[in-house]
């Protein structure tokens, strides 16, 4: 089947996850077995303003020849000339409409009429794809799971990089990270509150990266007396970031509501041991392979904290199964895997229609 998978949002989109997405998954595409998928950017296609894409996007694939077309969020032209996919990354903004910002509420809106106009909808772990086909009132059958894998810039660094990374953000002595923008989404508010119980001899130092998402981190640091326990670093590039990872005692995933959780894979690829949430599909991509905690819990969150601090064998355990886990589900070939199916899947079907 010829295909095609639009890439552009890699370049386009500003927030880390989807950015990473789409680059990630474009690649992947490329490469799957018994199909020839080319990549929006290849047929020569740049974003552009909605009116032109309107135009320039279903021009491009007819040209071409395209048989599907996969999105990688769920903006379709009005006049599409072959079948859609598009990927529905959870359903949150229906879910937990106290931690979507307005700003996406309108582009929700959207997502059950061009959800209901494609062939499939591709969510990245079965927690989402049952919560979007319950949103958006679609046939479960019609949402398949495509797990996503960490950006191969992703891996364990060296000393010396670890090093110059923290020198290069004045980081002196050890660090739990928390990554990820800093909306009530992502609980920032909620590690705080549990450094806060620890005693100021046992309290660690947590880094924030990502970008700041109106909650103002060194005000809320200062009303809780945390002096210099927490720093903000903003947005970091990913190099710098896959040693932050390297070089932490522990990875907080401590998020009030997920589709998938990107950082906790990015941490284990990087040998990382991860503090996760007990909340939406962070159980499932966790598994057995991280700290479980109750994100709307300080108490929670403070005792693993704990139990980490106080246990170096737990951390090696933590980063042995978090590598296990890794291999065993979340790697390229297994997302090549899934899309390959899928794509199948769809040939057999648009073969068999009239």
């Amino acid at each position: 089947m010829r295909a095609t998978f639009d890439d552009r949002p890699a370049t386009t989109f500003t927030p880390g996850g989807i950015r990473r997405y789409a680059h990630d998954l474009g690649a992947i595409a490329a490469s799957l077995p018994g199909h020839q998928v080319l990549t929006a950017s290849t047929l020569g296609l740049r974003a552009t303003a909605p009116t032109e894409d309107e135009l320039e996007l279903p021009a491009a694939l007819e040209r071409h020849g395209v048989e599907l077309f996969h999105s990688p969020l769920w903006s379709l032209p009005a006049l599409l000339p072959c079948p859609a996919v598009v990927t529905v990354h959870d359903a949150i903004p229906a879910t937990h409409p106290d931690l979507t910002s307005e700003a996406f509420r309108p582009l929700w809106a959207s997502a059950a009429e061009e959800a209901h106009r494609a062939v499939a909808v591709v969510c990245p772990s079965e927690h989402a794809r049952d919560e979007v086909a319950r949103a958006l009132g679609l046939d479960p059958a019609r949402v398949h799971v495509v797990p996503e894998a960490p950006s191969p810039v992703f891996m364990p660094r060296s000393t010396d990089e670890v090093a110059q990374t923290l020198a290069r953000f004045n980081v002196q002595g050890d660090y739990l990270l928390a990554v990820g923008s800093l909306e009530r989404r992502k609980n920032p508010d909620g590690v705080l509150d549990a450094l806060a119980l620890l005693s100021p001899a046992r309290r660690p130092r947590v880094l924030f990266a990502g970008p700041a998402a109106g909650f103002d981190l060194a005000a809320e640091v200062a009303r809780r007396g945390l002096g210099e326990h927490a720093r903000h670093l903003g947005p970091v590039p990913d190099d710098a970031l896959a040693a932050l990872y390297t070089g932490a005692l522990a990875v907080l995933v401590c998020s009030r509501a997920e589709g998938f959780g990107l950082p906790v894979v990015e941490a284990w690829a990087c040998g990382a041991p991860v503090i996760a949430s007990n909340a939406t599909a962070l159980p499932e991509v966790a598994g057995d392979a991280a700290l479980l905690v109750d994100p709307e819990d300080p108490r929670s969150i403070a005792a693993a904290i704990e139990r980490l601090l106080d246990t170096p064998d737990l951390r090696a355990d933590l980063r042995r199964r978090g590598r296990a886990r890794l291999a065993a589900h979340f790697t390229p070939d297994a997302v090549r895997a899934a899309l390959t199916r899928l794509y199948d899947h769809l040939e057999l079907e648009l073969e068999s229609r009239p």
